[in-house]
This record gives C-alpha cells, structure tokens and sequence, in this order.
C-alpha cells in the first residue's frame, strides 16, 4: 500500500495539531492567525476613482459607463461604478493547510464565490468589514486515500451608516495524501509539476476560428443610456453573446500582474523557500505557478484562475442591461482542476445551466479554463421578481462557452432593472 487509507475523525501525528487548531477557531475557542503581507497591513479607505478604473479596464475597456467618469456622472451615477468582482467582503474561517504538511501531494479547489451587492459600488465609497462566520468540517470518505476538508465562510461590507453593501460566500477544499513509507516524500516542486498531467488539450486557433470570432466580436451591442425596463423584459430570453480572447500567456500576465517579484529576503528565508514552486531551471516561483509559472515543464501552460472567465463574460450582462441597471449578483461555478476533488462537494447551483436553459439539459459545466481558450459569453433569463428589497430583478445564468463547445465556467447571476411605475 502505497498511501494511507484515512478514517474520518482518527488523525495521524502529523495532522493533529493543524487539524486541533482550525477545530478551535470553527468552535470560537482559538482566533484566526494574522494574515501576513501586504493582505495583513490593508486599512480600509476609500476606493479611488483610479483604482476602480484599473479594474474596470482590465475586464471591459469598451463600455464608457466603467471607464469614463463624465459618462458615469452623466448617466446619473455619484462616482464611476465598479464593474463585477471589484470587491468581496473576507470571511474569518479556518485558514488552508500547509501545502507542504502531508508527505504525498496536496489538492485544493475553490468551488465557487457567490457576491451579492444592494446597489452599485462607486468612487468614492468607504467599506469596512461588518460580520462574518466560518466553517470548517472533515468530508473524508472512509477508506479514501483523501484527507478532505472544508473550509468556507461567508462577510459582508458595509458603508459609513453601517448599511450592508456587499455579501458575499465562498468556500475552499483542500485534500491530500500521505505515504506509508516515513522516507518517502513528495516535495512542493514535484507536485506542482504532478499537475501539468491534469491540463486539458491546448486549443489551435484555426484562421476560421478568428473569422468567428471576429463576427462575434462585430455582432455586440453595448445597450448605453437607453434604459431596459423590468416590464419590457421576457423570460426565456438570450443576450447578445460577447467574445473575449483567446487567452494567451500574456494575457493572463495582464489581467493578473499584480503580484510583486520575489525579494532578497524571501529568496534568503530557506524555510519560506520549501514551500514555493522550483522549475526545472533551478528558480524558485510563487506556488501559483500553476497559473503563471509551469510552462517550461512537460506538458505544462497556464490554466485559468477561478474567476477569470466569469468576469471576462459578465460584460454579456452589463452590456445588455444598460446604464439604468446593475448586477445585484455575481457568481461563478467551475470545474474543479484536479480529478481528486470532483466529487459531491459542491455548491447547489453548480448545475443550473443544465437545469434552466434549453438545450443545455446534457451540458454540464465539464471542464476548466486554460491557455488558448476563447470564453463566449452567453446568458439567459430564465425569471424575474421582486425581491424582499422590492427591488425589480431579473434572475440570469450566464455562462463562458469555448469554440469547441465546453462550458469552463456557470455564473448565476441578478440583475436589478428600472420599471416604468
């Protein structure tokens, strides 16, 4: 037996600390440890004009509504919105494990990050932490070579009044492996490089798959400062789809690049050293080098982050809403990355497309976004209510499609449409 065969509940030696202390701080009984770097130092302030349209930018540099101030002001708004995904509020659950604990390979995924918003996020607004909770669970199977937990929370965001603005879930796996042989051990480098065995096959794009995107790219439609009200809008209707991509290399460098390059000091830390990436060429990378940093490896390119097709394709919705409206909620499921964390431990909405839009009743969200990959964004509403805010909302799964017909990402969605009362 080459790996040990976990029980839920019965810990080995080196699990039992960790596992004790994220036990303490789910019950109350231990607080969450610092956070270190720049993300323990950040002091809540107002968000600027300029960072707001950094943002915007990245994912829509076509809509003036999130890159023009004047034009925002003009179409009735305090400061320029923020485009989805701008910000979510922290959840304090149990912190992720050390990648480099166990001795046989660690997974993890986020299954997903569900925002809500109560209106739209503007400059010049001031948002602090209000409350938050965690969790933290064992979903081991008996007998499983998996160690499995979940950790997952959910924070809101509230304004200078202490009104909530923003509330958001998200929830993290993580998994792994042990050997039975106390010599044996996998370090961080070769299970990172273990990985690249799990990337799906790399998209050409053909000259014919340019003629389609370009066509795509001819057909949007920004709707702008015609409002789209709520009474005129028909349940069963498809927006206009957007394209963006393919998404290379540089692009994610792009979208992602604001991650600071290692300093002296890091690359003196010896112990911090083990648990970064080291490529064939003997440099040592960020352990997310899965995205950015694994193409000189057999079989190795980027693969997506979690939440990049989403907010290239929620341009789908905010194109079509117009001006008037706003995304109340912005979501995004994906297929996890790793074979070992496909299985039920999932969020409920994990398969709404198949279960709302027509023709998709036998197309699952099956696969995870990479390097080469185009993402079509589509979306339908499938209904519309008033909410318990009395707001008019449209209820919409949108989703990114790839030239070759797989859905790398499902994103419920609201939106909040003006009425002609």
């Amino acid at each position: 037996m080459e790996f040990v065969k976990f029980t839920p509940g019965e810990y080995l030696d080196f699990e039992k600390e960790a596992v004790q202390l994220r036990l303490d701080i789910a019950a109350g009984k231990a607080k969450m440890p610092p956070m270190g770097g720049p993300f323990g130092k950040m002091e809540p302030k107002p968000y600027s004009e300029e960072e707001i349209i950094a943002y915007n930018k990245k994912w829509d540099p076509y809509n003036p509504l999130f890159n023009d101030p004047e034009y925002a002001k003009k179409a009735g708004y305090a400061g320029i919105p923020a485009y989805p995904g701008f910000c979510m509020a922290m959840a304090m659950g149990a912190p992720g494990f050390d990648k480099t604990m166990p001795s046989g390979g660690f997974y993890y995924t986020n299954d997903g990050t569900d925002i809500y918003l109560s209106r739209p996020v503007v400059a010049g607004d001031f948002l602090k932490n209000g409350e938050s909770k965690g969790e933290f669970y064992e979903v081991t199977e008996p007998g499983s070579e998996l160690r499995q937990w979940y950790m997952g929370g959910e924070g809101t965001l509230v304004d200078e009044d202490g009104n909530t603005v923003v509330h958001s879930f998200s929830n993290t796996r993580d998994c792994y492996k042990q050997y039975t042989d106390p010599n044996k051990k996998k370090d961080l480098s070769d299970n990172m490089a273990e990985w690249c065995d799990y990337f799906p096959p790399a998209h050409y794009t053909s000259d014919e798959d340019w003629d389609y995107i370009r066509e795509l790219w001819s057909k949007e439609e920004i709707r702008g400062a015609e409002p789209r009200y709520w009474e005129d809008v028909e349940v069963g209707t498809f927006m206009t789809e957007t394209c963006s991509g393919p998404v290379t290399y540089m692009d994610m460098i792009s979208l992602y690049g604001n991650r600071m390059p290692l300093t002296r000091e890091q690359l003196c830390d010896k112990e911090g050293l083990k648990k970064m990436f080291r490529d064939p060429y003997g440099n040592y990378l960020f352990e997310t080098s899965i995205h950015l940093g694994t193409r000189n490896l057999p079989n190795g390119r980027m693969v997506f982050y979690n939440d990049t097709a989403a907010r290239l394709l929620a341009r789908t919705v905010t194109n079509w809403i117009g001006d008037t409206g706003y995304v109340s909620r912005f979501c995004w499921r994906f297929f996890p990355f790793f074979k070992e964390m496909r299985n039920h431990y999932v969020p409920k909405d994990y398969d709404l497309i198949t279960r709302v839009v027509p023709g998709y009743e036998n197309r699952p969200l099956n696969r995870h976004g990479s390097e080469g990959d185009t993402v079509i964004g589509k979306a339908y509403i499938y209904d519309k209510r008033i909410d318990e805010a009395g707001r008019h909302v449209i209820d919409i799964c949108a989703w990114g499609e790839t030239l070759d017909g797989d859905i790398i990402q499902v994103c419920p969605m609201q939106a909040v449409l003006p009425t002609k009362e």
